[in-house]
């Protein structure tokens, strides 16, 4: 308890600090610096590899952009130097590239760190956010909804650059930008233009798509794949605060895998604290801090629990099943879970293991997808595209329209 107050106090300071430089120092210097027409900084995320829709965006713009007028920003000190155009920050160069960009590209909230919303003062922001979902999200949240603080909490996430008007917002269907992002984010034009990290889905993946991913067990299941003709299963459960490994035992899966030629690979939460997960014969621990998205168009199914990586996994008509044994006390626990959760998600509820073993043998071994009328129903409200052109529509909408 002792060491949260002390690191709630720390942080404290350094956002006080953040703000206070940023306003008094940063931005009256970034005002003077003229900007660059067509420069983008993309901006990845704190902690993270090269990953999400900030990747997939930014490789667009390489193949498509003209040369030297996009780069990829990051504040990771163990970065993967093959990105092409990583400028590393904070330093002169990156400093100097925010300052200068017409747009600056973000897939999350937290992106402000190290003055690099003080900094980018003057560009247009564009947010395409980390994913359509099943929870609440930023000014949806309890945080604000029911906190007496609600409205400082607001003017105090302003001044650091977390609740901001973004220029744009890149939804994936007028559902969502109803039922998600309005009242959630503010912006001050939305647009369902989709996903870009779903671009990857539509095409067999290229070599710049596999920077940042686990390529290890890519290949080795690519390898099983055609030398087995295995079965390839993603299980991605979501990140649990106080949740151990007790909710799967792996041993038993690994035996029921072998048994039916199922590969299994497993992707925890980048948050997620589990104890490791050994690499057994037919389950393959994928590195959580690495994109998922190369491997999904070679998987057959996914097993997931209240993730909204099942939203994307739709765009490809493959089975999903819901492996949420601990559905009571995770809804009690996290009340960002949607109300309707059991109703948009397309796929057998499983909660036991003995349910989820009966269920894979139904479903990949016979053959009965069961959910795949459901599946579609809820592609079709969730997608206004179902293609690999996510980058194209926002890239040409920013190119040809003054925002």
């Amino acid at each position: 308890m002792k060491q949260k107050t002390i690191k709630n106090i720390i942080d404290l300071f350094n956002s006080l600090f953040l703000i206070v430089g940023g306003w008094i120092i940063v931005v009256p210097i970034s005002l003077l610096i003229p900007k660059k027409k067509g420069l983008f900084a993309v901006v990845g995320r704190t902690g993270n590899k090269f990953a999400d829709n900030t990747k997939y965006f930014y490789l667009f713009l390489q193949n498509n952009h003209p040369k030297n007028k996009s780069f990829f920003i990051s504040d990771t000190k163990s970065f993967n130097d093959d990105v092409p155009g990583l400028i590393k920050h904070p330093s002169f160069k990156s400093m100097i590239t925010l300052m200068r960009a017409e747009y600056v590209i973000l897939d999350y909230s937290a992106w402000y760190l190290n003055f690099k919303y003080h900094l980018s003062i003057k560009a247009k922001k564009i947010q395409l956010w980390h994913g359509i979902s099943s929870k609440r999200i930023e000014m949806s949240t309890d945080i604000f909804t029911k906190s007496k603080l609600g409205g400082l909490r607001k003017i105090y996430g302003a001044l650091r650059g977390q609740i901001i008007k973004f220029n744009l917002l890149s939804s994936t269907s007028e559902y969502y930008s109803k039922n998600l992002y309005k009242g959630s984010l503010w912006f001050k034009e939305i647009k369902e233009f989709g996903q870009p990290r779903n671009d990857v889905l539509f095409r067999t993946p290229k070599e710049a798509d596999l920077i940042g991913a686990d390529s290890a067990v890519i290949a080795k299941l690519k390898q099983k794949k055609k030398n087995d003709n295995t079965i390839i299963i993603l299980f991605t459960p979501t990140y649990r605060a106080t949740l151990s490994n007790d909710i799967i035992d792996y041993n038993r899966l690994n035996i029921f895998a072998q048994k039916h030629n199922i590969s299994i690979v497993i992707k925890h939460h980048v948050l997620a604290n589990f104890k490791a997960i050994p690499n057994m014969s037919n389950i393959f621990v994928y590195d959580k801090r690495k994109d998922i998205y190369p491997i999904m168009s070679i998987s057959d199914a996914m097993i997931t629990d209240y993730s909204s990586i099942y939203l994307d996994y739709l765009l490809l008509n493959k089975p999903v099943i819901f492996y949420i044994p601990d559905f009571v006390e995770y809804k009690k626990a996290d009340t960002s879970l949607r109300d309707d959760y059991l109703e948009i998600t397309p796929g057998t509820k499983c909660k036991s293991q003995e349910e989820l073993h009966k269920t894979l043998i139904e479903e990949l071994i016979d053959n009965r997808d069961n959910y795949k009328r459901e599946r579609e129903d809820v592609l079709e409200f969730s997608y206004k595209y179902v293609d690999g052109n996510s980058s194209k529509r926002i890239y040409e909408y920013l190119i040809k329209r003054e925002l």
